[in-house]
């Protein structure tokens, strides 16, 4: 607000709930904005690449995915912060756990998951 002035919070407003619906909206955002994160990892196959060949540092994958590292390294971040990859700080290595491959890569799964 102009001035450095804030608008009083309503009365009546049970705060506990205000979170609550905050974290929800913040939560389905943040799901609608991975559905297309994901799908960059599954046309790009860098799931499949992360789960066949294992944990690999972004400049590994971006080679073997033929993709620019820059762009890449966005995507990774994104990914782990979303906590869809681990990322492991002393090797530099970014990974997929089985469970995550198994949503995400594996092809002949039970159900389409994407």
């Amino acid at each position: 607000m102009p001035g450095g002035t804030h608008a009083p919070t309503p009365r009546g407003i049970d705060n506990a709930k205000l979170q609550q619906s905050a974290g929800k909206s913040l939560g389905d955002l943040g799901g609608a904005a991975n559905v297309s994160f994901a799908r960059i990892g599954d046309t790009l196959g860098l799931y499949r690449f992360l789960h066949v060949r294992g944990p690999m540092t972004c400049g590994e994958l971006a080679q073997q995915a033929k993709v620019q590292e820059r762009y890449l390294l966005g995507w990774l971040s994104c990914q782990t912060a979303s906590q869809y990859l681990a990322y492991n700080p002393e090797s530099g290595q970014f990974s997929l756990s089985p469970e995550r491959a198994m949503v995400l890569s594996v092809e002949d799964r039970a159900a389409p998951f994407i």
